[in-house]
């Protein structure tokens, strides 16, 4: 209800033709409150922008999409409205939501001074079958530019290549990396600190770059890219086929290049190329990337469609190690003699004689009585 002060600046403000909103703001009251004072009827409801989408938008959150990508699909085909209105129609449709989750403290790190990666794996359809690929992630912290690539395994040359891919693709690294506690990275930890696997930390010395890794089941520390997972399954790869893994690599690119990368971050609140502009200038980039193939090695080069043999991948100036001899089972003579074997306990056969003599039981028969 209003005051007989308020009341009184009302009808003054009715009798200067104030716009409503403008006597609302001015009263600190809801417009519907002042509507409802001045005796004006409420205005009829303007036609719902999206109620000629809602089969398709049924449709599309049955697939398990999410609002942004039903957002792009529905403004290709002419939608004029914004996300609040899609976002407020998507509630209706699904469960409600689920408890917040727990707030850790955010955390934000100078341009190009840490990146962070990890693996997660997907079953996608590749040319009409049920296919687990393997998708490395390497984020930049600063400005959230992801890199992706989908590889068979996620063995240690696999590994090695997909950091090469991703120095490339973000024309630098940075000075520390963050990891889980994968095997091919680390072998376990000796009095709390991570014993490095060797080829893997020469290979961090030869680029660098500083691992590091956080302590067992603490995800949250690599936050910036475990929550990309979940973007990339839901926006990128469900609901979508492939024909081969060179098509899944290509359409992913187009993602990457058109979506993922020129998107408003949700936290930054900023383009993620823009940002990008901003910190590329702070990699320290190693021009010459020698020392590593163009070719990914073994199973690296199969899941990009080639099937040469796993071979060993060596970084510039290390020698390839000295093969470790072949165990052998010692054999005696008597095994590689058959007639030794049928003599038993290796005794000796008689010069000229083409059998052994007999023993045991054998010579206790043959002899006379």
């Amino acid at each position: 209800m209003l005051t007989p002060e308020e009341r009184h600046e009302l009808q003054r403000l009715a009798h200067d033709h104030i716009p409503i909103r403008t006597m609302a703001r001015r009263l600190g009251r809801d417009v519907k409150t002042i509507r409802r004072a001045l005796g004006r009827p409420s205005p009829p409801p303007a036609p719902a922008k999206l109620a000629p989408y809602h089969a398709l938008i049924q449709a599309q959150f049955a697939q398990g999409l999410r609002s942004p990508r039903i957002l792009r699909e529905i403004r290709a085909r002419g939608y004029p409205g914004g996300a609040t209105m899609l976002k407020a129609f998507l509630r209706t449709l699904g469960p409600p939501r689920p408890p917040t989750p727990r707030v850790f403290r955010r955390f934000e790190t100078a341009p190009g001074e840490e990146a962070q990666s990890d693996w997660s794996p997907y079953r996608v359809l590749i040319a009409d079958r049920l296919t687990v690929v393997h998708a490395f992630s390497l984020v930049l912290a600063c400005s959230r530019r992801l890199f992706v690539r989908f590889f068979r395994d996620e063995r240690l040359p696999t590994l090695l290549w997909a950091h090469q891919a991703a120095f490339e693709d973000h024309g630098g690294l940075c000075r520390r990396i963050a990891y889980d506690n994968q095997t091919a990275i680390t072998l376990g930890r000796v009095g709390g600190r991570p014993r490095w696997h060797p080829t893997f930390l020469e290979f961090a010395r030869h680029y660098g770059f500083e691992p590091a890794v956080g302590r067992p089941g603490h995800k949250e520390r690599r936050g910036k890219v475990e929550r990309p997972f979940f973007y990339l399954e839901e926006d990128f790869l469900r609901g979508r086929a492939f024909a081969s893994w060179d098509d899944l690599h290509a359409q992913c690119r187009q993602w990457l290049n058109t979506v993922a990368n020129v998107r408003v971050h949700g936290t930054t609140r900023r383009r993620v190329d823009e940002a990008y502009a901003e910190e590329r200038p702070c990699l320290p980039h190693r021009a010459a990337h020698a020392g590593l193939s163009r070719r990914p090695p073994g199973d690296a080069h199969r899941a990009e469609g080639g099937r040469h043999p796993h071979r060993r991948l060596l970084l510039p100036g290390a020698r390839r190690p000295p093969r470790a001899p072949r165990a052998r089972a010692h054999r005696s003579r008597a095994r590689r003699d058959p007639r030794r074997r049928r003599a038993g306990r290796g005794r000796p056969c008689r010069p000229g004689s083409p059998h052994p003599p007999a023993v045991g039981a054998a010579a206790r028969r043959a002899a006379p009585p």
